[in-house]
């Protein structure tokens, strides 16, 4: 399982699977949200698929806000590379 994996995700999304919150609108909530830099992925919920974790959420900061499913396996390669500013590579994090 990928590093994002944590106990405190499973926890989280424990009683909150796929479709579990379809049609709630602003009445859903959000279960764990994942930052890099600007950028903001708040997840509403998730179910485990073999050796990944699908996600549905709504991403923040990148060019458009947006709705959709999420591999957590995928989410956890994501990286910035900022190493010309000094900085390095920044690296998707649970917040």
């Amino acid at each position: 399982m990928c590093r994002l994996m944590t106990t405190q995700l499973a926890e989280a999304l424990e009683g909150y699977p796929l479709y579990s919150q379809d049609g709630k609108g602003k009445e859903a909530v959000c279960r764990a949200v994942f930052a890099l830099g600007p950028v903001r992925w708040f997840i509403l919920e998730g179910n485990r698929e073999d050796d990944d974790v699908i996600l549905f959420g709504i991403v923040v900061g990148l060019m458009e806000d947006e709705y959709g499913y999420i591999s957590l396996n995928e989410l956890s390669d994501v990286e910035l590379d900022l190493s010309a500013q000094g900085i390095g590579k920044l690296q998707v994090r649970q917040q």
